[in-house]
């Protein structure tokens, strides 16, 4: 396999690079992917970290990229907090195609398949920009 034959996003799961069971599979899928040859970023779409964690918006974490859709970090006021999470699709979409226009995307994987319309928009949003999609 070339190595920029196959660009795969993971998405899915917000926590990235700490975190348990889930970010386990994460950090093991794409590290598997980057060892057979593909690229790999790991996107995280909510913030979730609590103000003192070690985690940047964007970085590299025992060698899987991972970017964040929006500060890594909670925000302490519920407001602010709330409608962050309202949009976090759509903070999600902003960065997919911003990764998107930097090196094309073949692949996308959804590690959270609970809510069937997560997967059908991700669906909608793969079709229209021409990758596949893996659950």
């Amino acid at each position: 396999m070339r190595k920029d034959s196959l660009h795969v996003v993971y998405i899915g799961v917000s926590g990235f690079p700490i975190g348990l069971a889930a970010i386990s599979r994460q950090k093991l899928v794409s590290r598997g992917l980057i060892n057979a040859g593909a690229e790999v970023t790991v996107l995280c779409a909510r913030s979730v970290h609590n103000q003192g964690a070690s985690v940047e918006r964007a970085g590299v974490f025992e060698g899987v990229p991972y970017r964040y859709a929006v500060s890594p970090f909670r925000d302490q006021n519920f407001l602010v907090r709330n409608l962050k999470r309202k949009l976090d699709w759509l903070f999600e979409l902003i960065e997919l195609v911003k990764i998107n226009q930097q090196k094309k995307v073949t692949h996308v994987i959804i590690s959270n398949t609970n809510v069937f319309r997560y997967a059908l928009w991700i669906r909608c949003i793969a079709y229209l920009m021409g990758f596949k999609m893996v659950l």
